[in-house]
């Protein structure tokens, strides 16, 4: 069957911890798959503003530090947003 006869939006997920390799790797399978529509959603353009993030207490220092690793860091539904946007657009 040709890419143009597919009616299917795949979802790949890559997850790791802060400097793991993630935009590595999703650039090499976005090469991978030249011959495909592919749509890359980096996170990082998903965080809230800096004042919007929350704060946690270091436990060593008893500071308080922003934790851009807590979920509710991002706009998670802008994100599922977009999302749903490029699966629609995949699959006309």
């Amino acid at each position: 069957m040709k890419q143009a006869e597919r009616k299917q939006a795949y979802i790949v997920g890559i997850a790791s911890e802060s400097a793991g390799g993630k935009s590595t790797l999703a650039d090499s399978l976005e090469k991978g798959l030249a011959g495909y529509k592919v749509k890359m959603f980096h996170l990082d353009e998903y965080f809230k503003e800096a004042e919007e993030r929350p704060v946690i207490q270091g436990f060593l220092d008893g500071k308080m530090y922003r934790d851009d690793n807590h979920p509710d860091t991002l706009k998670w539904s802008r994100f599922h947003g977009d999302l749903e946007k490029a699966a629609g657009e995949a699959c006309s």
